[in-house]
């Protein structure tokens, strides 16, 4: 379960693949949770481009 406002999914950041904004994916793409287990409270006023927002269902 991650809280937060924003979803911190984003593929790369300024190019790379760390960042703030990558975070969970990096967690979900290592394997280290599972994607379909994975659940986000508090997301607020940002959605993710397209690409970003299908990759997240």
């Amino acid at each position: 379960m991650h809280f937060d406002a924003r979803a911190d999914t984003g593929d790369t950041q300024f190019g790379s693949l760390f960042g703030h904004g990558t975070p969970m994916r990096r967690v979900i793409e290592s394997g280290a949770a599972r994607g379909d287990r994975f659940l986000q409270v508090g997301l607020r006023g940002y959605w993710p481009e397209p690409p970003v927002f299908a990759w997240m269902q």
